[in-house]
């Protein structure tokens, strides 16, 4: 660690450190809509599945209507979001 770093650590000074990224668009979609607590809300699930999306990473084994739902909250294509079998208009 260089000289500079420790003594501005030492004095308080914080250096910036930017948060990282959304590990997978399921959390990314999440976000964008509001959160957990609001996204089960508007879906209608209990907050813990929510969770639960985020942790696998993937919706695939979720109901077509809340991987839809969450896909028009984020804006998030809901291929990304772990649905498998869609085409786009272009395929």
């Amino acid at each position: 660690m260089s000289q500079l770093r420790r003594e501005s650590r030492e004095d308080g000074f914080k250096p910036f450190e930017p948060k990282p990224l959304p590990s997978s668009a399921v959390l990314a979609a999440v976000r964008i809509a509001g959160g957990p607590d609001k996204v089960a809300e508007l879906l209608g699930v209990h907050r813990s599945q929510v969770y639960r999306w985020i942790r696998a990473r993937t919706m695939a084994r979720a109901r077509y209507q809340y991987v839809e739902t969450l896909a028009d909250l984020s804006g998030v294509d809901m291929r990304l979001l772990g649905v498998k079998g869609l085409t786009s208009a272009r395929d």
